[in-house]
């Protein structure tokens, strides 16, 4: 990527080094800034299950996970998300939206567990 004075280069996951010719083992990945990783679409015909645990430094909003039928972003979608430090799931199969909260705040530094299933 081209930056102001040079440029930056980003390793594929599970590589590092100047070249991103060395191999490293993850075993507790952590996102700053706009880092993200990136799943193939799931095909969820009629059953789905997903599980999430993460340990947030912080109780901003932010995005933790987005899945949308197509690459636009529109039609049917689910997403998981840091809302005024509450968990919030919102998701639509096609019968309009839905938003789930959770009852207790995130806390910063502490692990939180997530489990969706759709049957």
């Amino acid at each position: 990527m081209n930056v102001r004075g040079g440029f930056e280069c980003y390793c594929p996951f599970g590589k590092v080094g100047p070249r991103c010719d060395r191999d490293t083992t993850i075993i507790e990945p952590s996102f700053k800034g706009y880092s993200y990783l990136s799943y193939p679409t799931p095909q969820a015909l009629k059953k789905f299950k997903m599980a999430l645990k993460f340990k947030p430094e912080t109780t901003e909003d932010g995005l933790l996970m987005y899945c949308s039928q197509t690459e636009t972003g529109l039609a049917d979608y689910m997403s998981l998300a840091i809302k005024d430090k509450m968990l919030e799931f919102q998701y639509d199969t096609g019968s309009g939206s839905a938003v789930i909260r959770s009852i207790e705040e995130i806390k910063a530094g502490q692990y939180t567990e997530v489990l969706t299933v759709k049957k």
